[in-house]
């Protein structure tokens, strides 16, 4: 992601593959990437009924790693150095 952001800076870096979490999407963001998919996730709780419950518990948990990293945007958040 970090190659991909210095290679195309005016291009909208999509990170995606095995992002199924709102930490894989904090850590991806902090790497450079504008946009997280997510499709196998979602197809999964959405078979299961939990979709609502999913996004609202994957919102939750993105907003407190932003307070953590003391990121008010997306934009601060890119750079973040972000450790497991």
């Amino acid at each position: 992601l970090v190659w991909a952001e210095k290679a195309l800076p005016d291009k909208t870096i999509i990170a995606g593959g095995g992002i199924c979490t709102a930490s894989h999407m904090a850590k991806a963001m902090a790497l450079g990437a504008d946009l997280c998919s997510m499709a196998r996730t979602i197809l999964i709780m959405a078979h299961r009924k939990e979709l609502d419950t999913w996004f609202e518990h994957l919102v939750h948990q993105f907003r407190l790693l932003m307070l953590a990293t003391g990121s008010a945007n997306l934009s601060e958040l890119k750079g973040k150095v972000l450790a497991r």
